[in-house]
């Protein structure tokens, strides 16, 4: 027997834990950390050391200039050496601060812009923008409800002379109403979502043309429970997750699959709102409501289906 070796059983695996906090433990510890004065943003990354990033992960505390300890107050001005959180049965899991100096604030595009929470209008009916897309064919456009132009289960590209004419309220623009072409629409089992093209407004993901939407996400069970919030033309609106790959009748759109829901956040006119998570990550788009046990809920099919199927990229 080689040098070192010992015989018996092998070891037995070891669950792997996750190294961060749950997404709702996650809003609370941020909820906290942004009470601070001069706190700006909190994020999940690496820290850096000596001005580079290091393998180790940290909360990210971003403010707007660092401060010397001795002129913070100790109970409500200083930030903690580290945040904890219970991982595992008899673990707790433990994250270093790593504060972080905003140095070029976010802008957003000079002029208004057509992306997330916007209205859309087409006759009598109204919807709200969802993600802003750079599509292989039909460049940068904008996701809505499908429902909003096409009135029957089906996928249709419309010619180029026959594009249905949608009204298109921007958050940015005080008010000001421009005029939008629907180029395509889908409505399927697992799909319910048009693409927009707006005139006269660049299409970017930004929400109340003020704040970055991120990538896609596709949740797991593990975010049950989760905070979320839809991004409708009538602001932020709150809401919690409740379910994944869901199957559930929808109106005309027949058994619907894959779907997420939330509780009960929407209403008639947010069809197409983008449900984000507190880490600003795109998981859905809202295609309606359902009731289960006298319960309201919203559901949205995935935000990364129209990527699947049209090969588009978020702006």
């Amino acid at each position: 027997m080689p040098k070192g070796k010992i015989r018996g059983r092998r070891p037995a695996l070891r669950l792997k834990l996750p190294r961060t906090p749950t997404p709702a433990r996650l809003a609370e510890i941020y909820a906290d950390l942004l009470r601070r004065p001069n706190m700006l943003g909190c994020f999940v990354g690496r820290k850096r050391k000596g001005g580079r990033a290091t393998s180790g992960l940290s909360v990210i505390c971003v403010v707007r200039e660092k401060v010397a300890l001795r002129d913070l107050d100790p109970q409500r001005e200083q930030l903690p050496r580290e945040v904890t959180w219970q991982r595992g049965e008899a673990r707790l899991g433990r994250l270093s601060i790593d504060v972080q100096v905003l140095s070029r604030p976010f802008r957003p595009a000079a002029g208004p812009v057509a992306g997330p929470g916007d209205g859309v209008t087409l006759g009598a009916s109204q919807a709200t923008v969802g993600i802003a897309l750079r599509h292989p064919v039909f460049g940068d456009v904008v996701t809505t409800a499908g429902h909003l132009v096409l009135d029957t289960l089906g996928e249709v590209t419309y010619p180029a002379d026959q594009l249905p004419q949608v009204s298109l309220a921007s958050a940015g623009s005080g008010g000001a109403v421009f005029p939008a072409s629907a180029l395509k629409a889908v409505r399927s089992a697992t799909a319910d979502y048009a693409l927009v093209r707006p005139a006269a407004l660049t299409c970017q993901n930004l929400f109340a043309d003020q704040t970055p939407i991120g990538l896609p996400y596709t949740p797991s069970d593990a975010e049950i429970g989760a905070p979320l919030f839809v991004l409708s033309a009538r602001g932020t609106l709150p809401a919690s997750f409740l379910g994944v790959h869901g199957s559930l009748p929808m109106g005309d759109n027949g058994l619907m699959q894959n779907l997420l829901l939330t509780d009960f956040a929407t209403n008639a006119g947010d069809s197409g709102s983008c449900l984000v998570d507190t880490q600003s990550r795109s998981w859905g788009l809202l295609v309606g409501f359902s009731e289960l046990d006298g319960r309201l809920c919203s559901v949205f099919i995935s935000a990364a289906l129209p990527l699947a199927l049209e090969g588009a990229v978020f702006l």
